[in-house]
């Protein structure tokens, strides 16, 4: 392929979020932990690991998984 086969396409730019992103330190992370139900620990642990919203978790198939 020569040339950029990306011409003619126009991207918008989405708006970044106004509120503030932080991410949680290993001891806000430890704590969250600890208080949490023993139930709730692995779907928040998943959460915390890749960084999925839990609609997504909650919503996820075992077909959409490759492992």
């Amino acid at each position: 392929m020569s040339g950029n086969g990306c011409n003619g396409f126009r991207v918008r730019i989405l708006p970044e979020p106004k509120r503030r992103i932080r991410i949680l330190t290993r001891e806000e992370t430890d704590k969250l932990l600890e208080a949490l139900s023993e139930h709730l620990r692995p779907s928040v642990r998943f959460a915390l690991a890749i960084g999925c919203r839990m609609s997504e978790i909650l919503s996820l198939e075992m077909a959409a998984c490759r492992y």
